[in-house]
Order: C-alpha cells, then sequence, then structure tokens
C-alpha cells in the first residue's frame, strides 16, 4: 500500500470510528429514551429475508436475547417523510429497524451502530429520523484545478459517512466537461469516471455527470445535439444514470447566425428547447430521470424575461439550479426561496457556494454553513460546491450534511464542534486549532476567529499593565496572577508554533492541502513564543537569555514575509498582537 492510499485509509477510519453515542453528526429529528436498560452484548439484529448479503455482512451482531428485526417494510411512522426515512425502535424487550428504502436502512444500521458503539448497555430509546431536503450533496464546480481521483473517492467515501446522496460532477477545468464537451474522455479518464461512479452507488451516492456546452455550442446544429447524446450514452455504458446541463458563466448571446436567425436573438429559447429536448431523451432513455439545469441567470433577484420564459415554457420535471441571490449568498430565507421559486417557476436546487473558495486563492473557508434559514420552501434540495482543497472542505461539508438533514434543529457552530471531533478522533484539537483560524464566513457562523487566543491576550495585557504600573510591594501580590496569564497565552503560542508538525504527524494527507497555511500560522506562533519567553526572562531572571530569545523571534519576524502568500483568515491579527509582544520584550530589555 502506498503512503498516499494509507493516509485515505486513516483518514476514512478515524471518520467512522469516532462517531459514538452523542457524536452522530446529525440531530435526529426524534430521539426519545426510555428507562429500562439494555445491555450491547444481549442485542441480537435479525435480518428479513430481503434484506440483500451484502448489508448483512456489515452489520453483525452478537447472537443475544434482546432481538432486533431488521426490515424494509413501510411503518406507519414513517408515512410521508420520504424515502430515506427510517426507525430504530428498542423498547418492551425487542427492537425494530427499518426503513423506506435500501438506503434509508444502511442510515439507520449505521446510526444504530454509531449508538450502541463502545458502550455496555443503553436505555430503550425510539429514533425516527429523515431528511429535511431529497437531494443533499456535493457539486465538484469549482474552477482551477479539479481534484484528483484519490480526492474524490476520499470525498465520495465521506458522503456516504455523512448522509450527503448526490455528488455532482462538474469541474469547471475538465476539458471533457465544459470546453471540449464533444470529444469522448480517453480511456483511462473514463476508467477512472468508471471507478468513481462504482464508488458512489457502494456509497449510496447518486452521481449526476454535468455537460456544459454553452460556449460551443450551435443549438440549430444536429451534430451538435448527436454529439451530446453521444456523450450522454458513453457515460450511461459506465453507469452513469442522473445528467445536469448548465448554461452558467457564458456569453450571454447566441454566437451563430443561424441560432440568432432561428431563435430571434432570444438565447433563453434556446436554453429552453435544448433542456426541455434533452429532458425528453432522458425520460426515455432512463425513466424517472430528472434533468437539473443551471441557466445563464443564476443568481439576479427579481424577475427578467429570461426567467420568466423558463418558467412558463421548461418542462416540469426538470430541476432548477440556483446559487440564490449573489454568486456566493450570504442568506437564503424563506422569503428568497418563494421569490426564486416563483422566478423560475420549479423546484430549485441550491448551487451553494460554500466554501469554494476559487475566487480568493489565498484563503481558507473552515467554518460552517450559516444564514440558511430552515425548510426553504419550493427546495428540492442542496449541492455545495467545495474548496480545491477536497480534505481541508469536509469540516464545513459536514456542517452542510447536518444541515441539509435536519434544518430545524441545526446550530451552525455546535454541529462545527461535532464535525470538528469526528474528523479529527483522538487528534481533534490539533484539527481544532487549524480549523478556528478560518472559521468566519458566512453571517450567523462564527464572529471571530481564533477566539481563545484573544481572550488570552486580553486577560495577559490587563495583567502585564497592572504589573507594570505597581509598586515594588504590590507587585509581590500581583506575581502570581501575572505569571498564570503570562503560562497561559505563552502555551497557546507555543502549540501554534508546533502546529505545523503535529498536523503533519496526524493528517499526512490533508497537511499537503494546508502546508502553506501551517507553516505561516506556526512560524507566527514562534514569533509570539519567543518574544513572550523573552519578557517572562525580563522580569523573573534580570533578562540573561532574552537576547537569544529575541533573536529567535526577529528571525520569525522577518520570515513571515516569505510565507505571505496564504492568509488565515486570523493572521493579520495574529501578527499585530505578535509583534505588538516583541516590540513590548525589546523595550523592556533597553529598559533593562
Amino acid at each position: 500500500m502506498t503512503k498516499k492510499a494509507f493516509v485515505l485509509t486513516v483518514f476514512i477510519i478515524i471518520l467512522a470510528l469516532t462517531i459514538q453515542g452523542s457524536e452522530l453528526f446529525v440531530q435526529p429529528q426524534s430521539l426519545q429514551y426510555g428507562t429500562e436498560t439494555i445491555f450491547i452484548k444481549e442485542i441480537s439484529l435479525v435480518f428479513a429475508e430481503n434484506i440483500p448479503e451484502y448489508i448483512q455482512a456489515n452489520y453483525q451482531t452478537n447472537i443475544g436475547s434482546f432481538r432486533v428485526e431488521v426490515t424494509l417494510d413501510r411503518q406507519k411512522e414513517l408515512e410521508g417523510k420520504g424515502d430515506e426515512a427510517f426507525i430504530i425502535k428498542l423498547e418492551n424487550g425487542s427492537g425494530l429497524i427499518s426503513a423506506n428504502s435500501l438506503r434509508g436502512l444502511v442510515y439507520a444500521l449505521d446510526a444504530f451502530k454509531t449508538i450502541t458503539s463502545n458502550k455496555e448497555s443503553i436505555n430503550e430509546f425510539i429514533l425516527l429520523d429523515w431528511p429535511d431536503y431529497p437531494l443533499r450533496g456535493i457539486i465538484e464546480g469549482f474552477y482551477g484545478p479539479p481534484w484528483s481521483h484519490e480526492d474524490r473517492l476520499s470525498i465520495i467515501r465521506f458522503m456516504g459517512q455523512t448522509r450527503m446522496n448526490t455528488y455532482v460532477y462538474a469541474p469547471k477545468d475538465d476539458p471533457y466537461h465544459r470546453m471540449q464537451w464533444k470529444d469522448p474522455y480517453p480511456k483511462g479518464q473514463k476508467e477512472r469516471l468508471q471507478e468513481l461512479v462504482k464508488e458512489a452507488e457502494a456509497n449510496n451516492v447518486d452521481f449526476i455527470f454535468a455537460i456544459s456546452p454553452g460556449n460551443s455550442l450551435k443549438f440549430t446544429s444536429e451534430e451538435d445535439w448527436q454529439a451530446l447524446i453521444d456523450k450522454t450514452e458513453d457515460m450511461i455504458s459506465i453507469g452513469i444514470k442522473k445528467f445536469s446541463l448548465l448554461f452558467d458563466d457564458i456569453n450571454p448571446t447566441l454566437k451563430f447566425k443561424d441560432d440568432r436567425v432561428y431563435y430571434k436573438n432570444n438565447y433563453g429559447l434556446a436554453h429552453i428547447e435544448w433542456s426541455n429536448r434533452y429532458q425528453e431523451y432522458l425520460r426515455e432513455k432512463l425513466p424517472g430521470s430528472r434533468l437539473i439545469v443551471v441557466g445563464t441567470d443564476y443568481y439576479q433577484e427579481g424577475t427578467s424575461r429570461y426567467r420568466n420564459q423558463f418558467a412558463e415554457m421548461l418542462d416540469q420535471d426538470v430541476l432548477v439550479f440556483s446559487t440564490g441571490y449573489g454568486v456566493v449568498a450570504q442568506r437564503i430565507t424563506k422569503g428568497h426561496a418563494k421569490e426564486i421559486a416563483s422566478a423560475w417557476g420549479h423546484e430549485i436546487v441550491y448551487w451553494d457556494n460554500y466554501p469554494v473558495n476559487d475566487y480568493v486563492r489565498n484563503r481558507l473557508y473552515m467554518g460552517p454553513l450559516s444564514g440558511r434559514e430552515p425548510l426553504l420552501p419550493n427546495t428540492y434540495g442542496f449541492t455545495f460546491n467545495p474548496m480545491n482543497e477536497a480534505e481541508l472542505s469536509k469540516v464545513a461539508l459536514m456542517t452542510a450534511a447536518s444541515y441539509t438533514w435536519n434544518s430545524k434543529n441545526y446550530n451552525p457552530m455546535q454541529s462545527w464542534e461535532t464535525a470538528i471531533k469526528i474528523l479529527g478522533g483522538s487528534n481533534w484539537q490539533t484539527l481544532r486549532r487549524f480549523a478556528i483560524n478560518s472559521v468566519t464566513g458566512l453571517p450567523g457562523g462564527a464572529t471571530t476567529n481564533y477566539p481563545e487566543m484573544w481572550e488570552l491576550v486580553t486577560r495577559f495585557n490587563y495583567a502585564l499593565n497592572n504589573y507594570k504600573e505597581a509598586s515594588e510591594s504590590e507587585r509581590l501580590e500581583l506575581e502570581k496572577e501575572f505569571y498564570d496569564a503570562l503560562f497561559a497565552i505563552k502555551t497557546e503560542f507555543e502549540l501554534l508554533s508546533q502546529l505545523e508538525v503535529d498536523f503533519a504527524t496526524y493528517f499526512p494527507r490533508a497537511y499537503l492541502e494546508a502546508e502553506g497555511y501551517l507553516k505561516r500560522l506556526s512560524n507566527v506562533g514562534c514569533l509570539g513564543f519567543y518574544s513572550l519567553k523573552a519578557i517572562e526572562d525580563i522580569i523573573f531572571a534580570k533578562g540573561t537569555e532574552a537576547d537569544v530569545y529575541l533573536k529567535e523571534a526577529k528571525d520569525a519576524r522577518g520570515y513571515d514575509k516569505n510565507l505571505s502568500s496564504v492568509e488565515p483568515s486570523s493572521i493579520a491579527d495574529l501578527i499585530i498582537i505578535a509583534n505588538s509582544f516583541y516590540r513590548e520584550a525589546v523595550s523592556m530589555q533597553q529598559e533593562k
């Protein structure tokens, strides 16, 4: 096994093994506990005959006296809850795990495994769960270097573990998706796509292939239509059953004279005709398949001629992508959702451009999804556009998965803390120390990056000022208060200085994406740590080693210029604080 493959496996194992008890990644819709105790070793899962063997093999338990029937019968409690709804009921000496679909049953068994793992006993309980939105997933739709094949496999497995059921393949810089959409994929790339499709199926994820033909498409050309069909059938041959047609980020005009004449310079009519024709083709080829279309006017507010035509003429089976108001919507309210659905006249799937960072490649967005009101009307689902950094996207994406499953009880920062602990496992504090430096993003989420550091700074500055202004006799009384504050902030800066090494050790795959950010944070950690060491030495040891510490701090101060190509969200404030400690130490040493 290569190092890369080993790291991938470790990351996935960390995710699975740390989901325990209250560490379900999402708050259930309904979970009620009783008073009677059930011993885990006594629980025995009994599978109905219609449960596939591969599912039975993945969820074996002890053979005990507390029998839990595992079925695919639609229970009355699940009526009207959707295909993925499930129930787990352990009470009165027996149990039931049932769902409305195989996918829902896998979700149920995963939840059961999480609740019962690493415990000797649990109380009776009834868990009833279902998603708020039918479609929940990720759209790889960013500009810049596409994810690697290993990234995509890792993300798909992650999606299976977080009940995200849709992966849209739409990387802007894959030429066979966009600029060379008519050309078939070379053999090697097609084989890798097929591997992704199989991995998605194994993880209960629907793989949607998106085609973005708008830059070169001649709408009146039957050759171009046949090219679309040929590309689609080539993708069907490797197991893809769902498709999307993208007309975003293109010139809102018709490129060819024949098109301008035929459609009377109305590019909206051309988009609609092709969308309808494609939906009809998919309906016949893949019964039940619903095309998802993104129009050219995908983020504007209000109505327009273009959107009115979509509302009036687009096949009602077609779902419409919208980013909300703005390319990166700061908020999506129920009012927005009603207006957007009304403008388009169709059910909406939000192409949510969070936590994508292709427009600001020197920053990371690792905070929680926020600013989305619960139970948005006329909303079929969400696909989230992630960062170019696949592994580092997982923190924000897990919070997005929590929102789309149970938006009513979603708490952004609470979900974020849970995601950090699940993804970080036993080393979650290292992951948190890194992510908290890029935690701000959308309104309603975190308001401050690295708040723990600012609390320590405030405490230390208060103690230092009191100490400096006090008389010699008063300083004896203030010495412990000052030293405790100094020790606390010095320790935090020391941990920050070690962050790169720790992160590389515990999360080697994610480190490859985070290296530049980690080097800068760790370097600022050195600046703060050695400046504080100098202050400590000046006050408590007459400054005998202060010059040594100040040289280390000065070196770190100068080296930051070499690392400034990336900007953790906290970095500007951290540099100001660390530099203030450096200047304070220099001044104190000069006074000595």
